[in-house]
């Protein structure tokens, strides 16, 4: 049997359908008066024997353990194959019949889109909250920020710059204009674990930003 025949007869004990080789199989091995059952591991696939040859067939959790014993002995009770060609088929057979079950699909495609579109809508909500929450919590401290910074990105780019001069004392130019109105905020002074954790949105904000 070659790759094709192998490909042809894996995808249709896959969808449960009886393949021509199986069949001619099947005629030459098991007579007419044939009283005993006969095992098949898919239950789908056995109905389609017993619909097109008459055959009673079983499928049950016993014989799925014994496919299983079954598979496992596979090199044993195919010795006439070498094992690294039993190896390169049955990767070659993967392979093939991968590309078989991963067809493309115009609705997945869709399908995909909307749930990345849906997860940007999501993640744009909890960003504005976030903002949202990090401008309130700044406000008690500095609430002039909010009016002298008006973009949401910006405004905590400020806030880190703001923790940086605490630390270092070190403004640059263009941010002056903070600098005046900061030393003289209406606000009321916050403790350092306040700060930490404003500190630690404004960087979840950015990461955020980043997506």
């Amino acid at each position: 049997m070659d790759t094709t025949e192998a490909l042809a007869a894996t995808t249709a004990a896959v969808e449960g359908k009886l393949s021509k080789g199986l069949k001619k199989t099947l005629k030459k091995l098991i007579g007419k008066d044939l009283q005993d059952q006969l095992l098949v591991a898919d239950a789908k696939l056995g109905n389609a024997i017993k619909d097109k040859l008459n055959l009673s067939c079983l499928s049950n959790t016993s014989v799925q353990e014994l496919m299983r014993c079954i598979r496992s002995q596979m090199d044993g009770l195919l010795a006439g194959l070498p094992k690294k060609e039993m190896a390169a088929m049955a990767l070659g057979l993967a392979h093939s019949l991968s590309r078989y079950k991963l067809k493309f699909s115009p609705d997945k495609i869709d399908t995909m889109i909307v749930q990345a579109v849906c997860l940007l809508d999501d993640l744009d909500k909890e960003l504005n909250n976030y903002i949202m929450r990090c401008r309130e919590w700044y406000g008690w401290h500095f609430p002039e920020l909010g009016k002298i910074v008006t973009d949401n990105i910006a405004f905590v780019k400020t806030i880190k710059t703001i923790v940086v001069w605490r630390r270092t004392g070190i403004w640059l130019p263009n941010q002056l204009r903070c600098a005046e109105v900061g030393g003289n905020a209406s606000g009321t002074e916050r403790c350092a674990m306040w700060l930490a954790c404003n500190v630690h949105i404004n960087e979840q904000v950015k990461e955020g930003e980043q997506l």
